[in-house]
């Protein structure tokens, strides 16, 4: 699992880094990651069904530290103490969706609320 965590934290780290420009470039963010792997034949389950992938929610902000945690939960609960290799490794953010409009100050808000 040492060796699964540091890969990850390596992924985890330019994919946040790439979410932070891309929300403030863009005004998006991601809302999940899907982390892939694909084991070496010694691991039975890929026999049969090549790699896997797991998805979770991704919060704001972004934590590198936080994203690697999620993501080793989701491959080490899918192999359930099962040994395990890893020959390929992936970590993709999708679901972007625009941010909010930045909000009103609340001078911005009593002037526009009219009199009561």
């Amino acid at each position: 699992a040492e060796q699964l965590r540091f890969w990850l934290s390596q992924l985890a780290a330019q994919v946040v880094d790439q979410l932070v420009q891309d929300e403030a470039e863009n005004a998006r963010a991601a809302t999940r990651v899907t982390v892939s792997w694909v084991g070496e034949a010694s691991a039975a389950v890929y026999s049969t069904h090549g790699g896997r992938s797991r998805s979770f929610k991704i919060r704001r902000p972004y934590v590198v530290e936080r994203v690697v945690q999620d993501a080793v939960e989701a491959v080490l609960r899918d192999h359930a103490g099962r040994a395990m290799r890893v020959a390929s490794l992936s970590l993709v953010a999708a679901g972007m969706e625009a941010l909010p409009k930045g909000n009103a100050s609340l001078t911005e808000l009593w002037a526009g609320a009219g009199s009561w």
